[in-house]
């Protein structure tokens, strides 16, 4: 497998708004109206990034969206104050 095409796949376990975001944080230009699979392709392309590196920041986000699920939901049951009936 090429070093290219090995971040492309690392690039598509993410979502469209965090290759989006990837894109504005490393000052690319050229990837609005481009979909999910092509945002992978460009970014693999124009990403000056080992697959090592690649790997990293994929895991960086998902690792960061997990988190924010869990303190959602943690947000959610204190909210609620949810009760659990019983007979």
């Amino acid at each position: 497998m090429s070093e290219k095409s090995e971040k492309e796949s690392l690039f598509k376990d993410l979502t469209s708004a965090d290759l989006k975001e990837i894109c504005k944080q490393h000052n690319l230009s050229g990837f609005s109206g481009l979909k999910h699979n092509e945002l992978a392709k460009f970014l693999a392309k124009n990403l000056e990034m080992t697959p090592k590196e690649t790997k990293s920041l994929v895991v960086k986000y998902q690792t960061d969206k997990l988190l924010r699920k869990i303190r959602d939901s943690a947000d959610y049951f204190l909210a609620k104050r949810v009760e659990v009936k019983y007979q």
